[in-house]
């Protein structure tokens, strides 16, 4: 999972803002190296995947994203 999910987690925390702003923050605050910042950001992609394969519904940007 994390050699899928790698390439994806870095593509969404350069380009989409929600993802970037939870990056930036992880980084900004909590100070943990840049790769551990980008392990978070797949975990959070992973959890939104596993939740829209739950529940049947598509990708439609969650707004809880930005919470850890």
């Amino acid at each position: 999972m994390r050699i899928a999910l790698y390439m994806p987690a870095l593509s969404a925390a350069r380009h989409d803002p929600n993802v970037r702003a939870f990056y930036r923050h992880l980084i900004d605050t909590r100070g943990p190296k840049e790769l551990q910042a980008v392990y978070a950001v797949m975990r959070k992609l992973l959890l939104a995947i596993h939740a829209m394969l739950r529940t049947n519904s598509p990708f439609d940007k969650p707004p809880l994203l930005l919470t850890h």
